[in-house]
């Protein structure tokens, strides 16, 4: 075997041993006591069968299914109101259906061979609980995936509220909208898994910035006073995303650069959000560098319309603009 070989088998070998270990592993996170105690009664349950007659563990299983079945059709209806108030809520539901979902998997591995033998010869089918645990993870992204659409509607709302946005000093809404997912940061960071609440929090705050840039673009004038205020609009959350993206809670460290990396990284338009603050200070001759012959930052994150459209906006008509406009007009 040739050394390239033995460096794959190797490696192939840590692969596995690695994936071995984090096979069903669940992340840090909180669960409700509740479904402790649940999971409890159902490994007492499938204990009590291992030990009973098979007609007795039959009807032993049918109650484990009932039970997870229960779980996942009655938890969204009788918590229906809390999950639409309270952030905690939504984000315990989805963690503790991910709880019990991979205990599902678990169980029929754990218990198939000590249950009675006529259960056994009946097939696998039949001690196997994975349709359930599909259902129930289903059921918990849902319950968190529409918590998460209402607080998009409460934070674009904000936005859409907020009085002068372009025409005046006001960053109301901006400002507005950091401190509602600086509550959520509050409320979720300790309970979701960590990479979990990075991607959650990530698409919200991508959804923020993605509403000021296209409120920006779509201005047909924006006078220097109002770039100036718009570029300490635009700061706010510049200055304050990294505190939105606090490092996994094990660590004990809420300022960690990797970490903030990480939650940025789920911010799609953040490149653009940061390019769109640098073209509202820029003079004529820096946004003709920045376009760099549609091979630039510029035109990177803007297509030539909107490029455009921010040039006739921030300058007025003179031969300069013109030629700056002609230039990205050939691309």
């Amino acid at each position: 075997q040739d050394q390239n070989g033995v460096r794959l088998e190797q490696s192939t070998l840590r692969l596995e041993k690695l994936m071995a270990a984090k096979t069903f592993h669940m992340p840090k996170c909180q669960v409700s006591k509740s479904i402790c105690e649940l999971l409890e009664l159902l490994y007492n349950t499938m204990e009590e069968a291992c030990t009973s007659s098979a007609q007795y563990a039959g009807r032993l299983l049918c109650t484990v299914r009932n039970m997870l079945a229960l779980y996942d059709h009655v938890t969204p209806v009788a918590h229906a109101h809390t999950l639409g108030t309270i952030p905690q809520h939504a984000a315990l539901v989805h963690n503790n259906s991910m709880f019990i979902a991979t205990h599902c998997y678990l169980l029929s591995h754990q218990y198939k061979n000590r249950l009675p033998a006529e259960l056994r010869e009946a097939g696998p089918c039949v001690v196997s609980f994975t349709d359930l645990s599909y259902q129930i993870t289903k059921t918990g992204t849902e319950v968190f995936c529409k918590a998460m659409q209402s607080h998009k509607k409460a934070l674009l709302d904000t936005i859409g509220q907020a009085q002068g946005f372009g025409e005046g000093p006001s960053d109301t809404g901006a400002r507005q909208c950091l401190r509602q997912l600086q509550q959520l940061c509050h409320v979720w960071c300790e309970v979701l898994p960590h990479s979990v609440y990075n991607k959650a929090m990530g698409t919200l705050l991508n959804s923020v910035v993605k509403e000021l840039i296209e409120r920006i673009v779509s201005l047909e004038d924006i006078s220097q006073d109002s770039a100036v205020s718009l570029i300490a609009t635009l700061a706010v959350f510049k200055d304050n995303a990294a505190s939105l993206f606090p490092d996994a809670p094990s660590a004990g460290n809420t300022t960690n650069p990797a970490g903030t990396r990480e939650g940025l990284c789920g911010v799609r338009q953040w490149g653009r959000y940061q390019e769109l603050m640098v073209v509202l200070g820029a003079s004529l001759r820096e946004l003709q560098d920045r376009w760099a012959d549609g091979k630039g930052p510029l035109a990177l994150y803007f297509t030539p319309d909107q490029a455009k459209s921010l040039v006739r906006a921030l300058f007025q008509n003179t031969d300069r603009r013109a030629q700056l406009l002609a230039r990205i007009k050939l691309q």
